[in-house]
């Protein structure tokens, strides 16, 4: 038979069929009545010259024909699917599944994503929050956005930028015309606890920041413990003392006007936000256009608050 006249309907309705043992289960998911069914079932089994179900009570049974048929129209469906998700992989029309962990689509992607929106109207964001690495053999997700040290095996791999930890707060706790507190003043404040990497050994800690600056240790058990990062910097928003902000999340909070950076001493950090994919996902048009743009708007100005090398003093 050529391919121009395949009945194409009628070997859906049979694969469907086929499927269910019924007819009327068929007609449900093809969304038609079980009569158009049986109909196409009829006209394929005339067309073919044989039969391809027998009654048995109230159930359908595949004759030797219709079994034949069916293993072959379901890899022959299959590749048709393939062949349509492989076309659609080429297109910036669809929808990116994006896993991220929770402060950053907090304090960085959800508020810029109208930006997104506008640059790609023709592409939807599925987002879902989680700390956890995913596993792409078994997530459906396209694009990943992990805290981590960047150990990720075979995946696709790109990196925001190393992270520098800047003591921030309220500009209500803030002294001096320049409207930045002095070094000395962190020991007058609370200190507001970042817990999430509490158990990573090698996640730099309020205790690490005072030795730093040569701050009694005392002061890193005090204060208040949050285990979000975005919630300990709201809580520094609100005035309740200072904490330790990665760059990413604190920029937009220092460019509107709602944190200050609370010292001149930064202090580096080995993690880093990272983006990952699948290799064969990660150029796909509608992906590779959400990398580009992520990318486009950690250049724009005020992006980040200036950085200095890691572990370095700010000029005063």
């Amino acid at each position: 038979m050529c391919r121009k006249s395949l009945p194409l309907s009628a070997l859906r309705a049979f694969e469907v069929s086929a499927r269910h043992s019924s007819f009327s289960k068929a007609a449900d998911e093809l969304s038609v009545s079980p009569a158009a069914i049986h109909h196409q079932i009829k006209g394929l089994s005339e067309q073919l010259g044989v039969e391809l179900f027998q009654r048995r009570g109230r159930g359908l049974v595949l004759t030797k024909a219709g079994q034949a048929c069916r293993e072959s129209l379901e890899h022959g469906f299959d590749m048709l699917a393939l062949a349509v998700e492989q076309a659609r992989a080429h297109s910036t029309i669809g929808l990116v599944k994006i896993a991220c962990c929770p402060s950053f689509a907090a304090k960085w992607l959800t508020p810029r994503l109208p930006s997104f929106h506008r640059a790609f109207p023709t592409i939807d964001i599925q987002l879902r929050v989680s700390s956890a690495l995913v596993d792409f053999a078994t997530d459906d997700t396209d694009l990943a956005i992990h805290y981590g040290r960047g150990e990720y095996g075979d995946l696709f791999v790109e990196t925001l930028g190393l992270d520098e930890l800047i003591p921030v707060c309220s500009p209500v706790l803030t002294a001096g015309a320049d409207g930045r507190a002095q070094r000395t003043d962190i020991a007058r404040l609370r200190l507001i606890h970042d817990d999430t990497l509490a158990g990573e050994p090698d996640y730099p800690a309020w205790s690490d920041w005072l030795a730093r600056a040569g701050i009694s240790a005392d002061k890193a058990s005090g204060g208040f413990h949050f285990e979000n990062s975005s919630l300990a910097l709201d809580a520094a928003i609100g005035g309740l003392g200072v904490a330790l902000g990665r760059q990413l999340l604190i920029a937009r909070d220092i460019a509107e006007g709602r944190l200050v950076e609370a010292s001149n001493i930064a202090i580096g950090s080995d993690w880093a936000y990272h983006l990952i994919a699948l290799p064969a996902i990660a150029d796909q048009p509608k992906v590779a256009a959400l990398r580009e743009w992520i990318f486009s708007e950690l250049s724009r100005p005020g992006a980040m608050p200036a950085a200095v090398p890691a572990g370095d003093a700010r000029a005063a």
